[in-house]
């Protein structure tokens, strides 16, 4: 080994890594935010690093204002995700001495719908519409939810 040129590989290497990181501090100031703000905000929130960067970018680097920005895009995003068509599911009935019940449990895909914990939440709610009185149980010709007891 040639101890000279290793050293000025690595010296060159460490150099470089220092104007990358420099020119990546440059662009988040230029930006209106600091990786220091980018790092306060992921612990405060628990977002990805792309939506607080977004988030300060949008409101010039008011942390404050960027945790609202945040909280108004979640809302958004749930919004858009309350639009999805929940089309696949199960039906369960569960019948005792007193009743049945016929319960339709909701998803969004096959592969859920078919998991087991997925059906057997869908028998335990068809078995605890069961345990509940006649008259509070709702749905059909009694009136209330969508379920109904007879």
């Amino acid at each position: 080994f040639n101890t000279r040129a290793t050293m000025h590989r690595l010296r060159k290497a460490a150099l470089h890594a220092h104007r990358v990181a420099a020119a990546g501090r440059a662009r988040c100031m230029a930006a209106g935010y600091t990786t220091d703000q980018v790092k306060l905000m992921r612990e405060r929130t628990s977002a990805p690093m792309k939506e607080c960067v977004k988030a300060l970018k949008a409101t010039s680097g008011d942390l404050d204002e960027a945790i609202a920005w945040l909280r108004k895009a979640g809302v958004a995003s749930a919004h858009k995700k309350a639009d999805r068509q929940a089309s696949d599911g199960a039906v369960v009935l569960a019948a005792d001495a007193a009743g049945v019940a016929c319960v339709e449990v909701n998803t969004e895909t096959d592969f859920v719908a078919r998991n087991t914990v997925f059906q057997d939440l869908a028998a335990a709610v068809a078995r605890s519409c069961l345990a509940m009185p006649a008259s509070s149980a709702g749905g059909g010709a009694r009136g209330g939810g969508g379920g109904s007891r007879s």
